[in-house]
């Protein structure tokens, strides 16, 4: 992977009328890229790391969806869960020519919160 980039929006449904909101891209974002567009909060996203090409994949759920780019290895994966009051927010990384070499998600706990 050379370049990851999340899109928010105001709305959970994200109807047609809802703003949304970019996040800066981590990485390189040009040529041929996938995307994705889950309505709704994410449950659960894995990645996985390898030594010589830095996170090599990343695995988006929610609920029943599953979308997977490059195939998540076990021994290597890394998985961050969003439960409860527990939201996701954002994406910090950290990228180099050879791609993406650090990742970590931004959650905001409402229960803290309040």
């Amino acid at each position: 992977m050379i370049g990851l980039q999340y899109f928010l929006s105001e709305s959970p449904y994200n109807d047609d009328q809802a703003e949304l909101v970019y996040l800066e891209p981590i990485g390189q974002m040009g040529g041929k890229c996938s995307s994705m567009k889950l309505v709704g909060a994410l449950d659960k996203v894995k990645t996985s790391y390898s030594s010589h090409a830095g996170v090599n994949a990343i695995k988006f759920k929610r609920g029943n969806e599953v979308v997977e780019f490059g195939e998540v290895v076990r021994d290597t994966r890394v998985t961050w869960k969003f439960e409860g009051e527990k939201t996701l927010v954002g994406l910090y990384g950290e990228s180099s020519a050879r791609g993406i070499e650090k990742l970590g998600m931004i959650t905001l706990d409402l229960a803290c919160q309040a």
